[in-house]
């Protein structure tokens, strides 16, 4: 995977620009509110089609313009691609290599990534729906797959919900039926994530013993609700959970009922991280939900590599006030080594990446314009 070019018309602060890319590090430098993370934000627009800073499209368009618009290019799976975007009020349109897209599901997938921002420490700091999130967005980076499964899921329990919100017209013949779908739905949904950190929770591990060195030790725990019967993260029983998810829901009619949602199901479960055995959202330090955050997303780059065959960009948004000295000199080291694309903002470039021993770009940024150092 790899991202040669990015332009950009009346994109946030940015008039124009055009921007070329090493297949390494490229490093976006200079003074708060400059606009360093503007080109992150348009190159995760590109491969998300969403904004990781905003949900209102508006806000991305420059203010003396009407429209925004983006072009980039990049190779995927020995494949290349040329995305365009533009944005006008509301309204988003795309093409691919110049024929108009119809169906946002045709392009997803063509370009894996894996962002850290600083506010990802919510991920382990924050509500249950954080840790789903990450889940779930690592899911479809590694499978695309994923996303006709959580989709089916949603569909599902969205229509359930509106049934029990039907005070006088609740059909339980209707109900029953829906209930059996939506445990056999949430069954895969959930065998997949169970998977996914099965395999994910060693190169956590690794991460944190690099980053931290040696003082930490990691441990993942999923939290089911209808509660699931084993420890770890492997052993999971199909049919034992769809049958107890169906008894559950049976047994929760009438309070679903009464509060008009399902209460039950894999979007009411929750990711345990535990730091030498110490539950991490209620007693880790502001550093250990750093090294914890960030090894989760360095864990993920290394899955989503075994798992599709190709390694996602890295996009590491303001990592200079994220960690310290030490930490951060341990995690350039180990990125040196993966050999990947990255994409880093910072406000002292050299300091940050003086052990990777890889080729370096560097951009200075200045009221969202982009220098290119020679």
């Amino acid at each position: 995977m790899h991202i040669e070019s990015l332009k950009l018309t009346g994109f946030r602060n940015i008039n124009q620009a055009h921007l070329d890319f090493d297949a390494a590090f490229n490093v976006f430098y200079g003074e708060n509110a400059q606009g360093k993370t503007n080109v992150v934000e348009a190159l995760y627009l590109c491969g998300m089609f969403q904004s990781f800073r905003t949900e209102r499209r508006r806000e991305l368009i420059g203010w003396d313009h009407e429209q925004a618009l983006l072009e980039c290019r990049y190779h995927s799976q020995g494949l290349a691609y040329r995305l365009g975007m533009a944005l006008q009020g509301r309204e988003r349109r795309l093409s691919m290599n110049g024929q108009n897209v119809e169906r946002l599901k045709d392009v997803l997938g063509t370009m894996r990534l894996v962002l850290f921002t600083v506010e990802d420490t919510r991920i382990t700091r924050g509500g249950p729906d954080e840790r789903r999130r990450f889940m779930d967005r690592a899911l479809f980076m590694g499978d695309p797959s994923f996303l006709e499964t959580a989709q089916t899921y949603q569909r599902l329990l969205k229509q359930r919900n509106r049934l029990l919100k039907e005070s006088y017209l609740f059909d339980p013949i209707l109900d029953e039926s829906l209930r059996e779908q939506l445990a056999q739905s949430a069954t895969q949904l959930v065998e997949q994530r169970l998977g996914f950190l099965h395999a994910l929770e060693p190169l956590v591990k690794e991460g944190v013993r690099i980053i931290s060195q040696g003082n930490e030790d990691v441990r993942l725990a999923y939290r089911s609700h209808p509660r699931l019967e084993w420890s770890s993260l492997d052993g999971f029983e199909s049919e034992a959970y769809k049958q107890a998810l169906q008894d559950k829901l049976a047994e929760r009619v009438i309070s679903d009922r009464e509060r008009g949602f399902t209460g039950s199901g894999p979007h009411t479960d929750d990711l345990d991280v535990f730091i030498n055995e110490v539950s991490a959202r209620k007693f880790a330090s502001q550093g250990q939900h750093r090294t914890v955050v960030l090894a989760l997303k360095l864990a993920e780059l290394d899955w989503i590599t075994r798992q599709s065959g190709q390694q996602p960009v890295l996009f590491l948004d303001d990592l200079s006030s994220e960690l310290d000295d030490l930490r951060r000199r341990r995690l350039f080291t180990h990125l040196g080594e993966v050999k990947g694309q990255v994409f880093l903002t910072s406000t002292d470039p050299h300091r940050d990446l003086i052990s990777t021993g890889q080729p370096v770009r560097r951009f200075r940024v200045e009221a969202g314009q982009y220098h290119q150092e020679d």
